[in-house]
C-alpha cells in the first residue's frame, strides 16, 4: 500500500484497539464504532460508497457542516472523494476483515456500510465483479434470523 493506505490502515488498527480483549459477543462501544466508520471513510469517502447511509455513528467529513444540500457542494464533495479513495493493493480485504469483524459483533448495519466501501474500492481500480447487493442481501437475511 502507499503512503496514504497505510495510514488509513494505521487509523483502523487503532480503532479496533479501542475494543482489544473485549469478549466478541460483546457489541462494541459508540466511540469505538465511531472510530471504526471514520477509518472506514479513510478508506473509501462517503460521497462513493453507495452503503454510506449504513453508517451508524458520526457525520461524513464531506458533508458540508451547514447543512446546505445543493448540487455546487455535492459535486465538489464528490470530486474531492475520487481525488481520496484509496485503491492500493490489499485495501479492499481490509475493508472486508472489518466488514467481518462488525457481523461478528452483531453490528449489521455498519458491516453494509464497510462492505460498500470495499465494493466501491474495487469498482474504482475496475475488478468489481460482485455487487454489494449481494452482500446486502446475505447480511440481512442474517439479520433477520437473529
Amino acid at each position: 500500500m502507499g503512503e496514504r493506505g497505510r495510514a488509513s490502515e494505521s487509523n483502523m488498527k487503532a480503532a479496533f484497539g479501542l475494543i482489544l480483549g473485549e469478549e466478541i459477543k460483546n457489541s462494541i462501544n459508540s466511540k469505538a464504532l465511531k472510530s471504526v466508520e471514520e477509518a472506514i471513510e479513510s478508506f473509501v469517502p462517503d460521497p462513493l460508497n453507495g452503503k454510506r447511509h449504513y453508517r451508524r455513528t458520526g457525520v461524513s467529513a464531506y458533508q458540508d457542516e451547514g447543512g446546505d444540500d445543493n448540487q455546487q457542494a455535492n459535486t465538489a464533495a464528490l470530486e474531492l472523494a475520487r481525488q481520496n479513495i484509496i485503491t492500493d493493493s490489499y485495501a479492499h480485504e481490509t475493508l472486508f476483515k472489518v466488514a467481518a469483524e462488525l457481523i461478528k459483533r452483531r453490528h449489521y448495519e455498519s458491516a453494509l456500510y464497510a462492505h460498500g466501501a470495499g465494493t466501491a474500492t474495487l469498482e474504482h481500480e475496475g475488478f468489481a465483479t460482485v455487487s454489494v447487493s449481494f452482500f446486502s442481501n446475505i447480511l440481512l437475511s442474517a439479520w433477520a434470523y437473529y
